[in-house]
């Protein structure tokens, strides 16, 4: 039997101020429109088009004067002209158990379907569509139709903004299209608590993020996170220009340990993008006070490891990008974090968002202001594929992307809905890793109903030739799915090396990717080395192994990382010193000033695997100044004066010795020391000093050995004459002075043979000082 379908809306627009699930107000509708369906046995289910929000009031009712009495034979009598069989409870087979059989119902969203009966008004407490339907079971043989009318009262939603980002680097360089650049994500936006930015501390028992497709998996890195991270697998690079998401006015930030050099761009129309993390080099700009107008597209800075980074150093390098909303459209985008915080995915699930709804209180009493989180729209400019297809009860053959799916005739009891959704690239251990992105494939009915086991066996098959292997061992290939994004089943896979193909023939419907056996999945081992200058007087110093944590050394040294990975090869290896920042290591390190320092490294490899950071620490302490002697002549009364040098206040110690010999010793805090057996000797023509030996502690070779010698005449005007003799085992150093030319003259000889001669300006004085053994002068 066939009927007449015909449609009407009647659209009431009405705005509730607070409400709660046990009182709502109502206020007066902005217009009303009608709009009337149409429900046979044929088509028991509409989509009725109507999208609701929570705090809108719905009217739903049966029109008797053009709705006629279901009669199902054997279940109601021909007379009862009231849908539905008061006589009749639906059984589990039934849409919606335990009501009336074969009465209205409806659903909104992806909630539980509720009855509706001849008419009902109620408010709304459920974001999502709205849809009717007969509750029946399957076959559904009947005759009859109902014709329902719908009044809405709903203030209509503010329209989305207009897409208008970019993918922050170049995809394409790495022949990534956008959509598997986009969701090789690294660290998701948080929808529950993406109170990251500020230190906001979740609710204890609170694990894992909850991603745009509604999905709260604990392996998806990490809680809180107030926006994406993008590495190496999606082509961002260790190094790769980092790209203006939109064209607007960027400026740099560098006050914010967390995120280190950073840029952020204000595009003009209300949003601002922020780029983490980035290197320190090539920057757009430097200023934290005046921006600079950019391009979309325009080099911006480089992938880096700067600031705070999961791990030190999140997978190594990576691009942290966040987008902020200024609600309060004042200029100011540090008031609205995190409260303008927004998903530039959006928000991609039937379940309601939680964190437009999520609220804090700041402040006290009557300066209180209560805060909400911030709705996320769909900001990038290209979409993300998908499939939506009507799948009949006599099959159909469906192919997207990658995939192809097969449903033979009476795969399904009626005609269904099919959705395929790209997902992200999947990570099921660290041993187990999706080639490519993975796919969220549902059924449902036109009442928005699930149907997740069909009645038949069908096939579905992943295409892989195109995809890089790399990584996987091909032989592993298989098609795991999963009910909840987290606990993965491995399906009987089909696999054809010839086609790359891998087929499985199934009866459910869920979320889907192709897995394989990770190749690599040891990390690199890096190692230190210390190599070190030692000058003469340190070679005695017991010097410590120079690969132990917390080894001194006595002198300056050079260290270099020795990193290892005998499977894909070293990426790169980054190190931190003390409280800096993270470096990419590149040459050996110097150290040449004396102090304490803690080195943390490691090390990443070409597929990503990441070593446990390594700590170690080390000291200079360069040995003291050892004690050196300082022999002096004196000009007014032409003698002799013996002093020392060294570290601090030195304690001078003379001994008398026999034959007229004097030590001197001179030693310091430290344990070292200098002696000097000297024979002085004094008469009315001259003075003298034998320096006989010269002795170090620690022991230091020295064979220094001489004579000085110093004589002169005076008047009331000074010095006349000086002469000043040093007479060693090899050279004999004459210093005259002569006041009637003003002249000093310096000669030294070695037997009869001249080696030098100088003749200079004015009084000059001899000067000896020891220095590790020899003596050395100057004048």
């Amino acid at each position: 039997m066939r009927f007449k379908r015909f449609i009407q809306l009647v659209c009431v627009l009405t705005l509730l101020s607070l409400f709660s699930s046990t009182q709502i107000k109502q206020t007066l509708a902005l217009e009303t429109t009608v709009r009337d369906y149409g429900l046979t046995p044929a088509n028991p289910y509409v989509d009725t088009g109507i999208d609701v929000r929570i705090g809108d009031y719905l009217t739903i009712r049966q029109l008797s004067d053009t709705s006629a009495a279901l009669y199902v034979e054997g279940m109601t009598v021909p007379w009862i002209a009231t849908p539905g069989d008061p006589g009749c409870v639906a059984g589990p087979n039934f849409t919606l158990p335990g009501v009336r059989c074969w009465s209205l119902i409806a659903r909104i969203g992806s909630s539980n379907p509720f009855y509706v009966g001849f008419s009902l008004n109620f408010p709304v407490l459920q974001t999502g569509r709205l849809y009717l339907g007969i509750n029946h079971e399957l076959p559904f043989i009947a005759s009859g139709f109902f014709t329902v009318r719908v009044i809405a009262n709903y203030v209509p939603p503010p329209l989305p903004p207009t897409p208008f980002l970019e993918l922050p680097w170049n995809h394409q360089s790495s022949n990534l299209p956008f959509d598997k650049a986009a969701l090789e994500i690294n660290s998701y936006f948080d929808h529950e608590y993406p109170l990251l930015s500020i230190g906001g501390i979740e609710p204890e028992g609170s694990i894992g993020v909850l991603s745009f497709d509604g999905l709260k998996i604990p392996e998806r890195f990490y809680s809180s996170h107030d926006g994406y991270d993008w590495g190496k697998s999606a082509g961002a690079t260790i190094g790769e220009p980092v790209l203006a998401a939109a064209s607007g006015c960027a400026i740099f930030k560098n006050d914010c340990g967390a995120c280190d050099n950073a840029i952020l761009i204000n595009h003009g129309n209300y949003y601002q993008t922020r780029y983490y993390h980035l290197q320190s080099t090539d920057l757009v700009i430097n200023s934290t006070t005046q921006c600079v107008n950019v391009t979309q597209g325009q080099m911006i800075g480089r992938v880096g490891f700067s600031g705070n980074v999961q791990p030190p150093g999140e997978s190594g390098s990576h691009l942290h990008f966040m987008v902020i909303e200024d609600k309060d459209r004042d200029g100011d985008f540090e008031d609205n974090i995190p409260d303008g915080l927004t998903d530039p995915f959006g928000w991609q699930s039937e379940a309601t968002d939680p964190w437009p709804n999520y609220s804090w209180v700041v402040g006290e009493d009557t300066d209180a202001i209560t805060y909400y989180g911030n709705d996320s729209h769909y900001l990038w400019l290209h979409p993300i594929p998908d499939l939506n297809a009507d799948l009949p009860t006599n099959g159909g053959f469906f192919e997207f992307q990658n995939l192809k799916l097969n449903f033979p005739q009476n795969a399904v009891k009626e005609k269904t809905k099919l959705e395929i959704l790209l997902a992200p690239f999947v990570t099921v251990s660290e041993t187990l890793e999706s080639v490519g992105t993975s796919f969220i494939i549902t059924l449902k009915n036109f009442f928005n109903t699930p149907v997740t086991t069909l009645d038949q066996l069908y096939s579905i098959t992943f295409d892989y030739s195109n995809e890089d292997l790399s990584r996987v061992n091909p032989e592993t290939l298989t098609i795991y799915s999963s009910e909840d994004g987290v606990n993965w089943v491995p399906e009987i896979t089909d696999l054809n090396s010839t086609t790359k193909t891998a087929s499985a023939t199934l009866q459910h419907l869920t979320h889907f990717a192709l897995i394989g056996e990770r190749l690599d999945t040891e990390p690199p081992v890096t190692h230190h080395d210390f190599s070190q200058q030692l000058n003469p007087a340190e070679q005695d110093l017991a010097l410590p192994d120079n690969n132990d944590n917390e080894a001194i050394f006595p002198s300056a040294v050079n260290l270099t990382m020795l990193p290892t990975d005998n499977f894909s090869g070293v990426d790169y290896t980054l190190y931190k010193l003390n409280n800096s920042d993270w470096q990419e290591y590149s040459a050996p390190l110097e150290f040449s000033e004396a102090g304490t320092y803690t080195l943390e490294y490691y090390s990443v490899d070409q597929h990503e695997n990441i070593e446990e950071t390594k700590t170690t620490t080390f000291e200079i302490q360069f040995p003291e100044i050892i004690p050196e002697a300082m022999i002096t002549v004196n000009p007014t009364n032409f003698s002799i004066q013996l002093t020392a040098t060294g570290s601090g206040e030195l304690i001078h110690h003379e001994e008398q010795l026999a034959e007229e010999k004097v030590s001197h010793t001179f030693s310091d805090a430290f344990n070292q020391s200098l002696t000097l057996l000297t024979k002085p000797a004094h008469t009315w023509l001259y003075d003298q000093l034998k320096v006989e030996e010269l002795t170090y502690s620690p022991t230091l070779e020295s064979t220094a050995s001489g004579i000085l010698t110093v004589s002169g005449l005076k008047d009331k005007k000074g010095v006349v004459t000086m002469l000043t003799t040093w007479k060693t085992p090899d050279y004999l150093l004459t210093v005259f002075f002569e006041r009637w030319t003003n002249r000093t003259y310096v000669v030294k000889t070695e037997g009869k043979q001249v080696l030098s001669s100088e003749k200079l300006p004015g009084l000059h004085l001899l000067v000896l000082t020891s220095n590790k053994g020899i003596f050395e002068y100057n004048y």
